[in-house]
Order: C-alpha cells, then structure tokens, then sequence
C-alpha cells in the first residue's frame, strides 16, 4: 500500500493501551519494544535485518493457524489473491484474538470503474473483466471485498467499521494529493500487473504470451491517457 505520510495511514485501528498506530510493522516495533510482532508470507521475501521483537513466518493462511498465544491486532493487505477463503481465514482471525482485539482488512476490489463514461470500450476494463475471469478459474473472486463486512459480522465481529477510498490510476485526478496516490498505484499496475497478467491469462484463459503482450501494452497506454479516469476501490 502506498503511503503519503502528510496524510495517510498504514491502519484505520485507533490507538489504544496495545500500542498499535499508524505505522507499519518496523516502525511499531521499534517505537514499542515491547510489542512482538509476527509477519507472514507465502515466500521468504523478509528483509533480513530485523528488530528482535519482530520476526517473519512463511505461512498460508489458508492453512490452519497454530499459534499458542492470543494476538491484539490481526492485520492483512491486499490479501484478494492470497486466500480461496476469506469467510474461513475472518473465523481463524475471530477466534486467534484476545477479548477487545482488532482484526483490520485492507483490499482493493475490482472491477476498475470510472465516475464518468471514460472506461468504457477502454482496454483497461477490458483487462480487468478478464482478470476477474480468470482469478475465477483459480477459486479467486477479486470482488469478494465488498463482502468483507458482512463476513466479519457473521463469524461475530462487532463495531465493524468500513471504509472505502478510490484510489486513481494515473495523474488525472485534480488534487496534488490524489495526483500522487495515481502516480503510486499506476507504477505499482505497470510493475506488478504484467506478470501478473502473463501468468493468468496464457495458464487460465488460453492466451499466447503475444497475445497478452499486446493487451498490456495497451492497459499501459489506457493508463497515461488522462481522459481516461479509472480507480479502483480500496
């Protein structure tokens, strides 16, 4: 997640006697050197050079979860294509916490949409319908956000609290600040989504690599054309 530090935050989760603030997991634990903090991922991408209270699993969470003692704040992000199961993943999370704990979700949700008309017959959205197609295929719904809250409240989270913020593709939003988030999110699209793309649609949807060449460098024309005001939601 891109962060402007003048305005954004990492967590939404207020701060409390946990000390869990607006600061992402280095920081929290060097500013409390109390706090332990585990992060895990799929593959040992960690830096290597760590606080000692923070440390680093390779870990699915769709697997089961078998940590021995309660945590106060579960966070995840960006975790649409990381779980086929999110509605089990809230339960292990609901039941993982201590009493009065935070569990925070943060995700974007596709399809790509416009406040205008400028998307349509675009490449772009084009894309993003395939995506979703093909994220389908692999038991991954890159909607499923949208239900996030309704899924917490039904495994028995209380005081759900959503938020939602559009985050543009591009530079053509009018403030500085949405100018910036634009700019992060449209080089995080053009490093991340190429990949992403070749691998998904030439496996799942049976395209050649030349075939996807040409969409992406499409996609990438879409983003630089400031009539086009895509975003995404967050």
């Amino acid at each position: 997640m891109a962060e402007d530090s003048s305005t954004a935050s990492l967590t939404l989760v207020p701060s409390d006697e946990h000390g869990m603030d607006n600061r992402d997991k280095l920081a929290v634990t060097e500013q409390f050197p109390q706090t332990k903090v585990i992060g895990t991922d799929l593959s040992p991408i960690q830096p290597e050079f760590v606080p000692p209270n923070l440390s680093f699993e390779v870990d699915d969470v769709d697997d089961d979860w078998l940590y021995t003692h309660p945590f106060d704040y579960i966070h995840g992000r960006l975790m649409v294509f990381g779980f086929s199961d999110p509605l089990a993943v809230f339960r292990k999370a609901f039941n993982a916490l201590s009493p009065g704990g935070y569990f925070e979700m943060q995700d974007l949700c596709s399809p790509i949409r416009s406040f205008d008309n400028s998307l349509d017959g675009s490449a772009m959205v084009r894309t993003s319908n395939l995506l979703i197609e093909a994220c389908q295929k692999r038991g991954f719904d890159l909607t499923v956000p949208k239900k996030y809250k309704d899924m917490m409240q039904s495994v028995g989270f209380v005081d759900v609290k959503e938020v939602v913020v559009e985050w543009p593709i591009g530079t053509w939003a009018k403030s500085e600040y949405h100018k910036r988030i634009g700019a992060w999110f449209k080089k995080d699209m053009e490093v991340g989504a190429e990949g992403i793309i070749m691998g998904m649609f030439t496996r799942l949807l049976g395209m050649s690599k030349e075939e996807v060449a040409v969409i992406v460098e499409d996609v990438k024309k879409d983003m630089n054309d400031k009539s086009i005001h895509a975003y995404e939601p967050l």
